[in-house]
This record gives C-alpha cells, structure tokens and sequence, in this order.
C-alpha cells in the first residue's frame, strides 16, 4: 500500500508522501500503524503526512463515489467487530447492480 505512494520530503520527523484516488483514504486510516512500523525501523518517532498530488484535478475529485472501504469502516456492526476482534478492514467493494 505505501509502495503507491510517492515520497516528497523526510523533513526532521515527518514523512511527506502523496498518494491519490482511493487507496489514499485507506492509508490515512493506517496512518499510525505504519508510523509504528516507520518508528521500529527508524529508531525514532516518525509523523507520516498523507497528501493528494498537486495536480488532481477538483472536478475529478467530486466524481468519485465515496470509497467503499472507508464507508465499511464507519458501519456501526464493522466497528463493533473490530474492537471485539481487534481486526481492521482491508478492502470493501460495492456491490454490482444486476
């Protein structure tokens, strides 16, 4: 996931990366497992600062639906299951209209 991501600076503690689309709603909700990560590899604590790319386009970003995985994530019944469970949500889909 943070492999789609582009770096754009390492600026004292904080990590810059832009990332567009869907998958950037996903990794800002991961955001602090993988400051986590960062902090076991960098000896030290390290911000990750998540950013939509300079030029996306507004119009593009109206049209989006709204992405299915952060929507499955404020479900009061996901919710439940992830602190009962302590699991997280990897993907959501919507479903196809037949």
């Amino acid at each position: 996931m943070l492999r789609a991501a582009t770096p754009v600076s390492w600026e004292g503690q904080t990590l810059t990366v832009e990332l567009g689309g869907p998958m950037r709603a996903v990794l800002q909700h991961r955001a602090e497992e993988i400051e986590k990560l960062l902090r076991g590899i960098a000896g030290r604590k390290i911000t990750l600062e998540i950013r939509e790319p300079e030029g996306a386009d507004d119009a593009e970003k109206a049209e989006r639906p709204p992405d299915a995985t952060l929507l499955a994530m404020e479900h009061p019944l996901v919710k439940q299951a992830i602190e009962l469970f302590g699991g997280r949500v990897d993907r959501a889909y919507y479903k196809k209209k037949s």
